[in-house]
């Protein structure tokens, strides 16, 4: 269910990245709607900073200095090794989540906004029960405020500290193969330049994994409030025929604009648990292990995000998890009020409910499905975190 705290978490997210430009998804506060933006001529800020300034100061200063030390060329410390690795992987993960908005994401769309119809159809209709009240704190939006909140700030930070520090992979390339750099002069000119350079990319990550919470917050919520309501008002089946195929009808739309979204859902799903699965890893570590080796101003950034990633994991995955749960309750609702009804052809109708598949989101890529999330989801997506952190902290005994 959209509620003002929805729109005022994805007001806050426009806002604060409204400085990166036109890009493939944007969220419109006046019709409260996202917004698709084709490949264009009015997209060339996106792409330039996309496909030139994300590779250009994390992707390739990292591959050529990994490179470089794997084959001797150079020495490097653990904490840069670590440094360099994380940035490799959130850049290539922000280059193939825009690319994942500007190829797939329409669809999606389309069904978001027929999504958003169906809620408001679904509350218009009369009621057998009272609906759910309102939450005053909505703990998976409040989350997402916070986190867009965070994001918003952190290349500020982030990008000075790190080319202060000589911790950032363009300030590690210049230091091991342009060594002529090292006049003071030269020094406050290359920190200059560096924050030019650092700080959209660093910016157009935060706002890639901002917009990949709040519109999957948005997104599920829709969904569960739909099938919640259908749950409540199960009882309408027992009315007329009518009512019967009407619930029906409400449930298949259900299915086609979650058919419509399976694109950008399965791999938004796959990407969101890798990231989370790594990033949770690789800032545990840092925080844990590496306490000592990270200098102090820099260092608050660790244990803010090692903090913030298990309450973003907490608040977004039950709520998809509860898609799945939700259709099986209300198939098993359906299966016990049949014998209740008076009307119509029982057998019909238990063959009509049978033959209901419940709703469930996907985890996937290319059409692969890995798994869908259910109850047990999440307990062994929590096990397999705790198992990795322990093994990384160990290795380094």
């Amino acid at each position: 269910m959209t509620t003002r705290l929805t729109n005022q978490a994805l007001d806050i997210f426009s806002t604060s990245f409204r400085h990166l430009g036109l890009c493939p998804v944007e969220w419109n506060g006046k019709t409260k709607q996202f917004v698709y933006h084709p490949l264009s001529r009015k997209l060339l800020r996106w792409g330039v900073m996309t496909f030139i300034l994300v590779p250009l100061t994390g992707l390739i200063p990292s591959l050529v200095l990994l490179s470089a030390h794997l084959f001797g060329s150079v020495t490097l410390s653990l904490l840069k090794l670590l440094i360099l690795g994380a940035t490799l992987v959130i850049a290539l993960f922000t280059i193939i989540a825009e690319i994942v908005q500007l190829l797939f994401v329409e669809c999606a769309l389309i069904g978001l906004a027929n999504l958003m119809r169906l809620e408001k159809r679904v509350k218009s209709e009369p009621s057998s029960t009272n609906l759910h009240p309102v939450k005053r704190f909505d703990i998976p939006v409040i989350v997402a405020i916070i986190f867009v909140s965070l994001f918003s700030i952190y290349p500020y930070f982030i990008s000075p500290l790190g080319a202060y520090r000589d911790l950032d992979p363009l300030s590690i390339l210049l230091k091991n193969f342009a060594p002529s750099l090292n006049s003071q002069f030269l020094q406050v000119l290359r920190f200059l330049v560096l924050q030019i350079l650092n700080i959209p990319p660093i910016s157009m990550a935060c706002r890639t994994f901002s917009l990949a919470v709040c519109g999957l917050t948005m997104s599920v919520r829709l969904v569960n409030y739909v099938i919640s309501e259908m749950e409540n008002n199960s009882a309408r089946l027992a009315l007329s025929p009518t009512h019967a195929f009407q619930t029906f009808q409400t449930y298949v739309e259900l299915e086609i604009v979650l058919s419509l979204a399976y694109d950008i859902t399965a791999r938004a799903s796959a990407w969101l648990m890798t990231v989370g699965l790594s990033c949770s890893v690789m800032f545990n570590f840092f925080t844990i292990g590496l306490h000592r080796a990270i200098p102090f101003p820099l260092y608050l950034y660790f244990p803010s995000v090692a903090g913030m990633i298990p309450f973003v994991i907490d608040a977004l995955l039950p709520v998809a998890i509860n898609v799945y749960e939700n259709g099986c309750k209300i198939k098993c609702g359906w299966e016990r009020s049949i014998a209740s009804f008076s009307w119509c052809n029982k057998k019909w109708l238990r063959r009509r409910v049978r033959a209901v598949r419940p709703v469930r989101i996907y985890a996937g890529i290319l059409g692969y499905n890995f798994f869908w999330l259910k109850r047990e989801t999440k307990s062994t997506y929590y096990s397999t975190i705790v198992e990795v952190t322990i093994d990384a902290l160990l290795s380094m005994q």
